[in-house]
Formats: C-alpha cells, structure tokens, sequence
C-alpha cells in the first residue's frame, strides 16, 4: 500500500479523511495529499446512502436519513440530521428507485 510521507523531513503522515492537505508532525510542513492516495485510503462506496462530512474528524458520514442521523464511517461518532435535511434526502432517494 502507498504511504505518504513529509516532502522535507520524510516522516511517515497520518492522512484524516475529508482533509485534501497533511501536516508532518515532526517538522510542521504543510502539503496536499495526493489524489491517487486519497482514494486508495479512503474509497467511496456506491450505495444509495447519501455520504457527508463528520463534524468531529471531516470523515465521510454515512448518512441515514429514515432515522434521523448520520454516522461517521472513520471514528464512529453519531449525528444528529436537521429535519429539512433528512426530509430532501428522503425525497431523493424516493426519487432515484423510480
């Protein structure tokens, strides 16, 4: 598997997912994260579950809208949807089975 590490120092980074930039931990640098090993990390499913951003770690959240909350596929944590939210994404879905 590809890793990523610090174009300055050569540390091996920790990628969060919904981030697009990484900061080494050693020397600070600063530097985006490559397309190809973003997606070979962090692969989208196709599914009819719409996905969105975690509040807590930007990580993709697996949103389920018939309960009313959304769960993050990368630390777990649970959230609560905003009802006009949920209630589009229900249509949506409705309207993507006909």
């Amino acid at each position: 598997m590809d890793k990523l590490n610090c174009e300055i120092c050569e540390q091996e980074l920790i990628l969060r997912p919904g981030a697009d930039k990484v900061n080494c931990p050693q020397c600070g640098h600063k530097q985006p994260v490559p397309e190809h090993i973003y997606k070979l990390l962090f692969p989208r499913k196709k599914r009819d579950i719409e996905l969105d951003e975690c509040q807590n770690c930007a990580g993709k959240m697996e949103l389920i809208p018939q309960f009313g909350l959304g769960i993050c596929r990368y630390c777990g944590i649970k959230q609560k949807l905003n009802e006009s939210y949920c209630a589009a994404l229900l249509a949506d879905i409705r309207q993507k089975k006909r």
